[in-house]
């Protein structure tokens, strides 16, 4: 097998890999929307940790806000 070959197999499984991940990975990906009650202060994204709603994201994204909503691929969002 030639260097081209192998870097192409190589490939290959990294974005097989990388795909799997993603498509399992996906569902606790959440969008977080802040506010500091008039105006849009920011927005970012995040993780859900556990089924009841622990959320990792940076300290940045919620800093401040007075109000987060934070909405996921598989329902509403959430005050």
């Amino acid at each position: 097998m030639n260097a081209v070959a192998v870097e192409e197999q190589a490939l290959d499984v990294y974005s097989t890999l990388v795909s799997t991940v993603a498509e399992q990975a996906s569902p606790s990906v959440v969008a977080i929307r802040t506010s500091t009650g008039e105006k849009t202060r920011g927005s970012g994204s995040g993780f859900a940790l556990t089924p009841d709603g622990l959320i990792l994201t940076n300290s940045h994204i919620i800093y401040g806000a007075k109000l987060i909503r934070v909405e996921t691929t598989q329902s509403p969002s959430v005050s």
